[in-house]
Parts: structure tokens; sequence; C-alpha cells
């Protein structure tokens, strides 16, 4: 074996274990994502299906986010809304993955919303984020974008 190949193998050796271990318990990433693309990810049924510890999800699901695979988006919240603070809503960078029309149509919309909000802190250098918001009665808004902090009506 030349010796750039073989000092190669053994740099990236590290990663066998963990790649062989996602492999094993995380067989089909699309048939535990998709289904629950545009509603709220319950890290807990995740584990229950799977049968592995949250952290390992919400690890494996990070990966999944660095991939461009997924990504999340968290709930907005003040002191004067009452709103769930910590349940986020996955969607796919890749919409045509999905089999329901309301979900592929709300995930293009969030992947839409996300790149503007990506333009404008890359051209205008503006603090832009993308949230969702819902509240104890169960009202919700699907989109909220986020300016410097600030929620404009």
């Amino acid at each position: 074996m030349p010796a750039i190949k073989q000092d190669l193998n053994e740099k990236w050796s590290f990663l066998e274990v963990p790649v062989r271990l996602a492999r094993q318990h995380w067989p089909n990433r699309s048939l535990i994502i998709r289904p629950r693309v545009a509603s709220l990810l319950s890290i807990k049924s995740i584990q229950e299906d799977l049968q592995v510890s949250p952290n390992s999800i919400d690890r494996w699901l990070t990966i999944l986010e660095n991939l461009y695979y997924c990504y999340r988006i968290s709930p907005y919240g003040t002191h004067r809304i009452k709103a769930l603070k910590k349940t986020q809503k996955i969607y796919l960078w890749d919409w045509s993955e999905l089999e329901s029309a309301g979900a592929k149509f709300e995930n293009m919309v969030a992947s839409h919303l996300l790149k503007f909000c990506h333009y404008h802190e890359d051209y205008y250098g503006h603090r832009m984020e993308l949230r969702y918001l819902k509240d104890v009665e169960g009202r919700e808004v699907d989109f909220v974008v986020i300016k410097n902090k600030i929620f404009n009506r």
C-alpha cells in the first residue's frame, strides 16, 4: 500500500466505529425522518422506535444537518407569548422526497424562507432567524421571520 494511502487510512480510521454504529442503529434515515417533516419533532418517539438514547438521536440529526439532508426550526417565544418552548420542527433540503402534498408544500416554503434569511445575513449583514409560532391553545403560525431579534408584525 502506498505511504500516502496508508497515512490517510490511519487518519480517518477513527470514523469507522461511529459510522458502523450509525448504520446499525439508523438503518434508513428517510423512514425515520420523512413522516415527521413539517410537524413537531419528538425525540422521544424516535427514541422509542430505535431503542437508543436521546443524545444519540440528537447527534445523528446534527450530523444529517451538517450534511445538508435536513434542518430544524425552533419555536419563537417571548415572555409575552405563551409558546411551546423546546419542540422543534424538522424539514428536508430536498422536499421532492416527500409524498404528502401538504408537507411537501410547507417544506418548500420553509426552504425558500430559510434561503431568504441566509441571503440577508450574507448580503446585508442582518441577523435573521426563521422560527414558527405555536401557543398552548394549539394555534400555529408556520413561519415567523425575525430580523435583528425583532419580531415585526
